[in-house]
């Protein structure tokens, strides 16, 4: 018969009671201990302690003696802290010394820490205690409030000299032209620019000499010379040109030069934006413009109606003339601007 070697079993046991666990455990937790070198000194598998941490169950413990506060107490400290807490207010010392049975607390102190008239009451001198940490946090943190006070005014002193430096002058504000505007957000734009500052030069006021630049150029674009030809009676035909102001009837007038556009409510216009033309309907108008809501194009030469609405205010100068109401082309929403073809 073969004689075989049995091999001892590779496998170890651990021999470990509840409180070489709880030892191991607490390790971990409070000293820093890595979880190996804990399993190696107290004799805890790896995996035991691995499953107790993820538990995330504190520690049993055995019941202690009884608290030392009474219930009233008790009761009565948990109410000064939810009010106090609810409206962010701190435990205020005249709160807590009306409460303490209306007594003074030099009083209240000589009663309960004299050794000879001191009856054993212990939760009065518990109360006592936690009265006293309250007074001294408050007391803290009402100084560091003083002092964070007291920099924020010194703080806000220092901002107010330093901007009444850097004021400018009072006549730029009584100036009698306005000035342009500092904050980028609220540019004017400069068509309002030129219809403003056009205004106010031929008032005589002084105008600052880019918005005078400006207005000199806007006006050299407009003819200075009109030329004017009538049928007098004879049939002859009569040519003028000089400076003279001229009578004429409104049926000489082009109306299609913006200044002689006669703005109405639900009347269909072009206007000019960013160097396109756009078809539209004015909404609003006044006496320097209008609000126009404009079509977009559709392809090559149907117009449609935006779903999101494109409403602009348009100075007189980019309402290019007036047209017709836009003919339906299709069931699409489709629209025809026979005007728009000499600006396409």
């Amino acid at each position: 018969m073969t004689k075989t070697k049995k091999r001892e079993s590779s496998r170890k046991f651990f021999s470990y009671t509840e409180k070489n666990l709880q030892k191991a455990i607490e390790a971990i937790t409070k000293n820093g201990v890595s979880r190996k070198s804990a399993a190696r000194e107290f004799n805890v598998p790896r995996s035991t302690l691995v499953r107790n941490l993820s538990l995330a169950t504190p520690p049993r413990r055995k019941m202690g003696r009884a608290a030392e506060l009474s219930e009233i107490e008790e009761e009565m400290i948990e109410n000064w802290s939810q009010t106090a807490s609810s409206k962010k207010l701190l435990l205020l010392l005249d709160q807590l010394k009306n409460k303490i049975e209306q007594r003074d607390p030099e009083e209240f102190l000589k009663t309960y820490l004299d050794e000879e008239d001191w009856s054993g009451d212990v939760s009065c001198l518990k109360l006592y205690n936690v009265w006293a940490v309250i007074k001294t946090d408050t007391e803290s943190l009402q100084k560091h409030i003083e002092i964070s006070e007291a920099n924020s005014t010194r703080e806000t002193d220092k901002n107010i000299n330093s901007s009444e430096k850097n004021k400018p002058p009072t006549n730029i504000y009584n100036s009698p032209v306005a000035g342009p505007s500092r904050c980028t957000e609220w540019n004017t734009p400069p068509q309002r620019s030129i219809c403003y500052y056009g205004k106010k030069e031929n008032k005589g006021l002084k105008v600052p000499t880019p918005f005078k630049n400006e207005v000199n150029k806007k006006r050299m674009q407009k003819p200075t010379e009109q030329t004017l030809i009538k049928t007098t009676a004879a049939g002859e035909e009569s040519c003028s040109e000089s400076d003279m102001d001229v009578t004429c009837d409104d049926e000489d007038l082009d109306l299609s030069e913006p200044e002689n556009l006669t703005l109405i409510t639900g009347q269909y216009v072009i206007v000019k934006y960013e160097d396109n033309y756009y078809p539209g309907i004015i909404l609003k108008y006044d006496s320097e413009g209008a609000e126009v809501r404009t079509m977009v194009n559709a392809g090559i030469n149907p117009w449609k109606w935006p779903l999101k609405e494109g409403i602009l205010y348009y100075f007189k100068d980019a309402i290019i003339c007036i047209i017709q109401k836009p003919q339906p082309k299709n069931n699409r929403g489709h629209y025809t601007v026979s005007e728009m073809k000499k600006y396409n």
